[in-house]
């Protein structure tokens, strides 16, 4: 695949292998469930069998921490970058949306100062690599989205045989049923289903039987099944 060649060619530059060039900084997005956490997983294996080492930046955790007290946490966020630009190496940034505080519907700003500055610093730099992910990749500023910081952006997709399709196709349900305008306001504390009646074990059999799909590929056989 396309992340396991990334991970080859990170290998190869950390070691100074000529004529080797190391992929961009990348981000993986997707809803909850759908694999991110397990295909970076995949990554950090394979980098950790090529000798390069990998540090994880969990963004819910740091989110909590930032809560409690901004400089301290802000000080650890700079020590995170500082030593992965001193020892090279591959950081993975977990939640990235909730470590800048778009998921909250705010704005860290002194955060998002350093992690522009950063990620610029960790681009230009030959022996190392970030790896995020976020559930929501429109809450990501557009300043960190382009070439000289994160300039590749992948959604991941819904692997044949994987767990969760359903509860995927759900969610998306959801979604699609909130942008229908006539349709009733449930009552409140009230369940209500969708009005076209759904076969999410059919949907998630044809999803498999093509070998998987992004959430943007369901939406569309969703919208096709529901006569949207």
């Amino acid at each position: 695949t396309e992340a396991a060649q990334d991970a080859r060619n990170f290998v190869a530059a950390y070691h100074g292998v000529r004529g080797s060039l190391k992929p961009q900084n990348t981000i993986f997005y997707g809803p909850t469930g759908i694999g991110k956490s397990a295909f970076e997983n995949a990554i950090a294996a394979h980098l950790q069998i090529g000798k390069v080492p990998v540090y994880v930046l969990k963004g819910d955790l740091f989110a909590q921490a930032l809560q409690t007290n901004v400089k301290k946490s802000v000080d650890e966020l700079k020590r995170v970058f500082f030593y992965t630009l001193m020892h090279g190496g591959a950081l993975m940034i977990r939640d990235l949306d909730a470590l800048l505080g778009t998921r909250y519907g705010s704005r860290y700003t002194i955060v998002e100062g350093v992690v522009l500055s950063e990620l610029q610093r960790i681009k230009e730099e030959p022996s190392t690599w970030l790896i995020a992910d976020t559930q929501f990749i429109g809450r990501i500023p557009e300043a960190l989205l382009n070439a000289h910081r994160i300039g590749k952006h992948r959604e991941v997709p819904l692997e044949t045989g994987q767990i969760g399709i359903e509860q995927i196709i759900k969610a998306l349900v959801r979604k699609i049923d909130r942008e229908r305008f006539q349709k009733p306001k449930p009552l409140e504390h009230a369940e209500v289903e969708t009005e076209y009646p759904i076969d999410y074990k059919s949907l998630a059999l044809k999803i498999k039987n093509r070998g998987g799909m992004i959430p943007a590929q369901i939406e569309r056989l969703l919208r096709e099944e529901m006569e949207f």
